[in-house]
């Protein structure tokens, strides 16, 4: 048997929307994204639930040009609300999207995909302080100092 890929959460999203054709609205995609990955998409006390906000974030994310832009969103309340008042916003997966998704199905199917270890935090937070100037020096022995502050500091990828 071979081992499962992880993959970013994100991109367990993009899966169940690819899974619902493609395109649906936030309370679709989250039961769609906790049916197919309960663990990653439940609430810590409640996890028979699925967590509208933690799929909402990954929705965010995948729309993001630094994640591929596989994900667009359209917002109804222009157009009157949705059913029962609710105001919508329906969420569609690009051509990239459609793409990544499909690369994705076969690896899905045969049941080997797992979300990364690491949350959306770490990669935001904590690798890039661990790649920083300081660290480096740190980690070999430099003296906190000598390294200063600054070289800790995040700058922004160019």
């Amino acid at each position: 048997m071979s081992e499962s890929v992880e993959v970013p959460k994100t991109l367990l999203v993009v899966i169940a929307l690819h899974e619902l054709g493609g395109e649906g609205d936030l309370e679709t995609i989250a039961v769609k994204a906790h049916e197919m990955f309960p663990d990653q998409f439940c609430w810590r006390k409640y996890p028979h639930l699925p967590d509208k906000d933690a799929v909402r974030v990954h929705l965010s994310e995948a729309k993001k040009q630094s994640f591929g832009a596989l994900v667009t969103d359209k917002d109804l309340r222009e157009e009157g609300r949705g059913k029962n008042g609710a105001r919508l916003k329906q969420y569609a997966l690009t051509n990239a999207g459609i793409e990544k998704a499909q690369e994705l199905a076969t690896t899905y199917a045969s049941g080997q995909v797992s979300a990364t270890k690491n949350p959306l935090e770490y990669h935001r937070l904590i690798a890039p302080l661990l790649e920083s100037e300081g660290f480096q020096k740190f980690s070999v022995g430099v003296g906190i100092q000598e390294v200063g502050r600054d070289a800790f500091l995040l700058h922004p990828a160019v």
